[in-house]
């Protein structure tokens, strides 16, 4: 049994209801009047969110321990003195989508409550003043929301990724997940007509990230790792459509804002068509999806142009052996002319590169020591004035310009290295949520349940759907290709480095 074909109704009492025993005795003669009244007695309860929805696949130690997660990271998660929802809706029968901001709890309960039944089309923007900042919503807000709509309580997991921090958190998480009532017995569906809910409905979430350009002080670009987090859900008979984003900055409300008021993106007026309105959800889907590639080549770029300019401080840097070094003198430092010989099995394992390095640079040390004693013994050791002021200013230019090459700079190439690991972990997870995403929506025909007239009508859309996802994803393949390369180029300039250092101290 896959995921999405498992009961949502475990316990044996819910065979017989579909509503918990919390909400038993709500018993009107209208099953619909009784699914609202229990959806509203949710609402009610919402302090104790997840544990007060109305259905669950996880054990209720489960839903707890979410709750518990809630009731301890509210401080972190959410701004007590601050609200700003951003709520963009299009109303049945509705041309235009309509943007209210709302600024505290009691107008959201009254908001979602509303006489009219659930929008169209609606979506929930949760902002934050920074990316290490709580979200700009209230403990109370967020879960009269989650509530209204019945989100799932694996939501919270992305939810998790936001909120007030010292540090970036985080990066080695992305994530997809989904479920759908295509197979759930009608008599297990939590049907709401007056709110023009069927309950017959797929469901997805997912968290990505991306990087975003911003500004030094002195006016440089910089470069940045942020997350978005997304749940959608649509109903199958109704055709409506709910999407809840979460980012801290508003570049996906205003993209949003932007393709759903331009007919070429979206054409509102064929919104009461079933497959149209499917169809439309996948183009939003391609916003959300998009984001998380856009700005990686410019990123990648300034990265690789950073490092060159580091880098080409030390290449230029060449250690110039003294010319005045006979062989006598390259007897006393140790330096001896290679041979070719057989190698044994022994000596065919070398030890590691670093450990000779050192060896060799303790070598030196030595070598130079017992030099320093002989040249003054050994006359032929000596070279001539003219010998010796040559090398000196050889010596003097390359360690002048290893005198540029500061300490600091190569803790920047540290930075880089960190920076580009990061970089390259969080575009492997993209491409595999992606692929999550891209699988979700090209197995869903095939579930048994799935409306005729999608499969009739949407599956061109669907196929284009995927290809999209398939574009972004080889672009993320490209994209860490190049950072693969930029890793190992910048190890070899490290190298290089330490190199130059230790060859500079040795011959002066």
């Amino acid at each position: 049994m896959s995921p999405h074909d498992s009961p949502i109704f475990p316990s044996k009492s819910s065979l017989e209801s579909p509503y918990p025993e919390t909400f038993a005795g709500l018993e009107p003669s209208d099953p619909t009047e009784r699914a609202y009244g229990a959806l509203r007695a949710s609402c009610d309860r919402q302090a104790i969110y997840p544990c007060n929805l109305l259905q669950r696949k996880q054990l209720q130690s489960t839903t707890e321990r979410y709750r518990r997660y809630l009731d301890d990271e509210e401080k972190k998660l959410f701004n007590l003195d601050f609200e700003e929802i951003h709520f963009h809706d299009l109303e049945d029968g509705g041309i235009d989508y309509r943007t209210v901001m709302i600024r505290n709890s009691p107008c959201v309960r009254n908001h979602l409550h509303k006489d009219g039944g659930d929008p169209k089309s609606r979506f929930i923007f949760l902002q934050a003043e920074t990316s290490r900042a709580p979200l700009n919503c209230s403990r109370d807000s967020f879960s009269h929301i989650m509530s209204y709509h019945q989100v799932p309580p694996t939501f919270i997991d992305f939810v998790s990724a936001f909120g007030a921090t010292h540090y970036p958190t985080d990066y080695h998480m992305t994530g997809f997940d989904s479920d759908d009532t295509l197979r759930i017995h009608d008599s297990n569906l939590i049907n709401i007509s007056t709110l023009g809910r069927s309950g017959r409905e797929h469901r997805m979430q997912y968290l990505l990230r991306s990087v975003e350009r911003d500004s030094n002080d002195d006016g440089s670009r910089r470069w940045n790792i942020r997350q978005a987090a997304v749940y959608h859900s649509f109903d199958f008979i109704e055709g409506k459509a709910l999407w809840i984003n979460i980012k801290a900055n508003g570049l996906l409300k205003d993209r949003i804002i932007e393709a759903t008021g331009d007919p070429a993106i979206l054409d509102l007026g064929t919104r009461d068509d079933l497959p149209k309105s499917f169809a439309a959800t996948l183009v939003i889907h391609l916003i959300f999806l998009e984001w998380c590639d856009e700005d990686w080549r410019t990123c990648i770029r300034d990265c690789e142009s950073k490092v060159r300019d580091i880098l080409a401080k030390a290449q230029t840097s060449q250690v110039v052996q003294p010319p005045a070094f006979s062989a006598s003198a390259r007897r006393a430092l140790g330096f001896q002319r290679a041979r070719p010989t057989g190698l044994s099995e022994t000596e065919k394992q070398q030890p590691s590169v670093s450990w000779v390095w050192g060896r060799k640079i303790h070598s030196y040390f030595k070598s130079l020591s017992r030099y320093k004693y002989r040249v003054t013994q050994d006359p032929d050791l000596i070279g001539t004035a003219d010998d010796d002021n040559h090398l000196q200013k050889r010596q003097f230019e390359n360690l002048k310009n290893l005198d540029t090459f500061s300490f600091g700079e190569l803790q920047h190439l540290h930075y880089m290295s960190e920076q580009l690991e990061s970089y390259r972990l969080v575009m492997e997870l993209n491409h595999q949520a992606l692929r999550d995403i891209a699988e979700r929506y090209q197995n869903l025909p095939s579930q048994r349940g799935f409306p005729e007239s999608l499969k009739e009508n949407c599956m061109e859309d669907i196929l284009s759907f995927v290809r999209r996802v398939e574009r972004i994803r080889k672009n993320l393949e490209i994209r860490m290709t190049q950072v693969n390369s930029l890793l190992a180029w910048l190890q070899d300039g490290k190298a290089l480095v330490k190199y130059t250092e230790c060859s500079s101290i040795l011959l002066c």
